[in-house]
């Protein structure tokens, strides 16, 4: 993994949400801690679903310290097959909706994944993240 400026080294954090889920609903990461970070990459792997028509959607959320409020930062698209999904979030990264946003990574951030579907959805999938400097 190349890093565009300087000599960034990744901080691996490894999974911050494991998900095997039935029904449909919001699942959110703790707060992390994006201080000393610029970016950040967040892979979703779907390894299995059921139900009718499931979808996963990960948004990178930022955080407002003076509401608590969450706001989104960067959304996948609504995944309905198995498999890996890269978001990434640095400043001054090439932009493609829904996959690269170029951004900085707020102080406090957090992963939310949001699933639906139409008949009791599951979804099992990991969701991990590797901040650069």
């Amino acid at each position: 993994m190349g890093y565009p400026v300087g000599d960034q080294q990744p901080s691996d954090l490894g999974a911050l949400i494991t998900l095997s889920v039935s029904p449909a609903g919001t699942y959110n990461s703790p707060d992390m801690s994006g201080k000393g970070a610029s970016g950040v990459k967040v892979v979703t792997n779907i390894t299995a679903q059921g139900g009718v028509a499931p979808t996963l959607q990960v948004n990178l959320q930022g955080k407002d310290q003076a509401s608590g409020l969450y706001y989104n930062l960067l959304s996948s698209v609504a995944l309905a097959a198995l498999g890996l999904t890269v978001l990434t979030l640095f400043p001054g990264a090439p932009v493609s909706a829904n996959a690269v946003a170029s951004d900085m990574l707020p102080e406090i951030w957090r992963v939310q994944a949001i699933v639906a579907g139409t008949t009791t959805p599951t979804i099992t999938a990991t969701i991990g993240a590797s901040t650069a400097k």
